[in-house]
């Protein structure tokens, strides 16, 4: 009952934010991010997750205690037993006995059948054993293998079995090869049990030679063959395949194996996986190519509107940041995307590539619409003239600057969504190590 208050005042509780803040998960997320959580300086985003997760995480809760308050027998004053042959369990129950209230665990024993019962259903499984056994065989003329069971019903019977000749009946009820035509007399003996309770049944039967289907006979033949060839060099390493049955030549193979065709099929499927994932790591590697190229923009645009600045011309602005930029890498830089697409554009016109059909270049061979405009820029200056270009791409690159924080806030975003189930496994790891050895004390 403690437990059913606590989910309704979290419902409750929840009722009430949603009418003082506006109704949505993202109005209350945004109130209480304003006026509780402003110091820890959390997205409304990452507030609005905590309070669906709280809330689901009630809803689930309050939906397995009424589950479990449904199923459960205890306000009608009984505890439900294991089926027979079950075993017993541990029911922690709180007892109120006149005001006095305690925690006590009673064990539950399973159902136990009376002596009586046990008698009849093993009177019963007697009377249902040789039909069983013989399967429709007579047992003056038993001439196939008999079905010696070793459990009867659902009331968990066993049955042991003793046989009163292993050479004419094994001890899996089959017959064995030399059975005299004439018939042999086997005395089969069965102990049946049930709840420490037994019962003994013995059946006579007669057993002739096995019926063999033409496929069991061959088999047969084969076999006989075999213990033929290799009767007088048991001890050798090799045993000899006999090169005719009953006057007919044999001939022996291995039968085709599935191994390498599973190969085939494994590396098919795995070159196909492999294709595959590829083709996503493509998909990845050019969002990663895009991003990185958002990242250098802005470096690259402003290195340039400082070397215009300084009196250089585009081309030479694109030779000394292509050089720089080598010299970066010569010592130990780290290579970026950005920095690439220029220094290409500037090797292709040090070997005679026009000027417009480098500028042209970069925005037909970068993904990012930003070097697109940027192309456009230089093109249109090359063919125009344009005294304000270095105002515009210093306007560029500060519009570049504010998109790349924006991508920055969204990519810290993400990265916390990603984090959430880490540590949702984490909670469910500490949760174990607390509530374990509580249940064992318990026990």
């Amino acid at each position: 009952m403690r437990m059913l208050m606590i989910h309704a005042a979290v419902c409750l509780g929840f009722a009430v934010l949603f009418v003082w803040s506006g109704g949505t998960f993202a109005a209350a997320a945004s109130r209480i991010n304003r006026l509780l959580l402003d110091p820890l300086d959390l997205s409304d985003a990452s507030v609005r997750t905590a309070l669906i997760i709280i809330f689901a995480a009630n809803i689930l809760g309050a939906c397995a205690l009424g589950s479990e308050w449904s199923s459960s027998t205890v306000r009608d004053g009984y505890l439900v037993r294991e089926e027979y042959g079950g075993t017993s369990y541990t029911e922690n129950l709180e007892v109120d006995v006149g005001g006095e209230k305690e925690s006590v665990a009673l064990s539950v024993p399973p159902r136990i059948r009376t002596e009586k019962e046990v008698s009849a259903l093993l009177a019963a499984a007697c009377a249902d054993l040789p039909d069983i056994v013989l399967g429709g065989m007579p047992a003056s003329h038993v001439d196939r293998d008999l079905l010696l069971v070793n459990k009867l019903g659902d009331e968990g019977i066993t049955v042991s079995w003793m046989t009163g000749n292993p050479s004419v009946i094994d001890w899996d009820g089959k017959i064995c090869r030399d059975v005299t035509p004439a018939g042999s007399d086997v005395r089969l003996s069965a102990e049946l049990s049930l709840d420490g309770y037994t019962r003994e049944l013995t059946m006579d039967v007669t057993v002739y030679p096995r019926n063999l289907t033409p496929a069991e006979k061959l088999r047969d033949d084969v076999e006989r063959a075999v213990d033929a060839e290799n009767a007088s060099s048991t001890g050798d390493e090799k045993l000899l395949l006999p090169g005719q049955i009953d006057g007919r030549p044999v001939s022996w193979s291995m039968p085709d194996s599935s191994t390498g065709l599973m190969i085939l099929i494994m590396g098919i499927l795995s070159s196909v996986l492999f294709l595959f994932s590829r083709i996503q790591n493509r998909g990845i590697e050019l969002d990663k190519k895009r991003q990185q190229l958002m990242c250098d923009y802005p470096n690259v645009i402003s290195y340039l509107v400082l070397l215009l600045n300084a009196g250089m011309s585009m081309r030479m602005a694109f030779a000394r940041l292509a050089s720089d930029y080598r010299k970066s890498l010569d010592r130990g830089g780290q290579a970026k995307v950005g920095y690439e697409v220029i220094a290409y554009a500037s090797a292709e016109m040090e070997k005679g590539v026009s000027e417009i059909d480098a500028y042209m270049h970069i925005g037909r061979n970068t993904p990012e619409i930003r070097y697109k405009t940027f192309s456009t820029l230089l093109v249109q200056n090359l063919r125009k003239g344009s005294r304000e270009l270095t105002g515009i791409l210093e306007r560029e690159a500060a519009e570049a600057f504010e998109e790349r924080k924006k991508q920055a806030r969204i990519m810290g975003e993400q990265a916390g969504t990603k984090l959430m189930f880490p540590m949702l496994l984490m909670l469910g790891v500490v949760l174990v190590i607390l509530m374990v050895p509580a249940y064992l004390s318990f026990q």
